[in-house]
């Protein structure tokens, strides 16, 4: 999903969502056509969907047996970086309360009208160890305080660190929309 397209688009329809899809990538200021995935000369705009990956990849299918990812070859946005207060030293199989900023993006940042959603205004918690192989490891996130998008102002989540999450020495980083935070160095 990157590149200049080098396909034709289906012949034109009665109707516009049947006419192949186009793929584009925002740079801030303008859209700039990309490739697209080998079924979208065929694909209409509704059979696809895209989800923002904690990677800042997007992850796309079509209903058929291919799964695209797409990176970016620009920066990562930093309008919208979360920041947190982190603790240095943490429980696994403990619940804290993580307090912070811009846990919840700029947007909801996936939807297709009323058929399909795939929301990402949430914030993630990603420990990833600092001895190789650095293992990556997720915890739960839940009774965020607030949901709004966009919203600056303080905020805060519970995080559920793992059980089973190995004792070590940890980058965690809060994740919205793709976009990470700072490394938060921790041990558990």
């Amino acid at each position: 999903m990157h590149g200049i397209p080098d396909f034709q688009l289906a012949p034109s329809s009665s109707s516009p969502a049947l006419c192949g899809a186009v793929f584009f990538e925002f740079t801030g200021i303008k859209f700039l056509p990309i490739g697209g995935p080998p079924n979208s000369p065929m694909d209409s705009s509704f059979y696809g969907h895209m989800l923002m990956l904690p990677t800042g990849q997007i992850l796309f299918t079509d209903f058929s047996n291919a799964v695209e990812l797409f990176t970016s070859a620009g920066p990562q946005y930093t309008g919208w970086t979360p920041t947190a207060q982190v603790p240095s030293t943490l429980t696994p199989g403990s619940t804290i309360t993580l307090h912070g900023s811009q846990f919840n993006g700029a947007s909801q940042n996936n939807a297709y009208g009323d058929d399909f959603q795939d929301a990402t205004n949430y914030p993630l918690v990603r420990f990833t160890s600092t001895i190789a192989p650095f293992n990556v490891y997720y915890a739960k996130t839940h009774n965020h305080s607030t949901m709004a998008v966009g919203y600056l102002g303080p905020t805060y989540t519970f995080v559920d660190i793992p059980a089973t999450i190995p004792a070590g020495t940890y980058n965690l980083q809060v994740v919205v929309n793709g976009i990470a935070s700072v490394n938060y160095p921790v041990t558990l």
